[in-house]
């Protein structure tokens, strides 16, 4: 998978226009809500994992998600997958988000080659991506 920087320009990006969180409680669905709201991005789908979503591909998570609970913080990294924002929204969210005062999640941006991936192996590799990168700066 290649990860490129996303320019702050008023560019549509690709997929549904939903934000796919993983790793994140159900109490803290409502602080992103809020975040949203004040930033002018009220349009947008807020899917929380499920462990019946991380079969799914990560298209059939945004666009179909499955029902039920969270899955348990602790049993995924912490994921925000956006999707179908304008690059200006989505560095917005990303410059704003220290505002809901919650843990940073690693970020990524749905792309037509991860949203035919299984959602497990995306994390697997976010993950591996994001520990690469720290190792990096340590």
């Amino acid at each position: 998978m290649t990860f490129k920087p996303i320019d702050a320009s008023n560019e549509q990006r690709f997929g549904e226009t939903a934000i796919l969180l993983c790793g994140f409680a159900a109490q803290e669905l409502k602080p992103i809500r809020d975040l949203l709201d004040a930033l002018g991005i009220v349009d947008v789908k807020i899917i929380p994992c499920t462990e019946g979503m991380l079969a799914q591909t990560v298209g059939e998570a945004l666009s179909d998600p499955a029902q039920g609970l969270p899955a348990p913080p602790e049993k995924l990294p912490r994921v925000m997958i956006l999707s179908g924002l304008t690059n200006e929204l989505l560095h917005a969210l990303l410059n704003n988000y220290s505002a809901t005062k919650l843990p940073r999640p690693i970020f990524a941006a749905a792309t037509p080659e991860s949203v035919k991936m299984p959602l497990k192996q995306l994390l697997v590799e976010l993950l591996a991506e994001h520990k690469m990168m720290q190792n990096r700066k340590g």
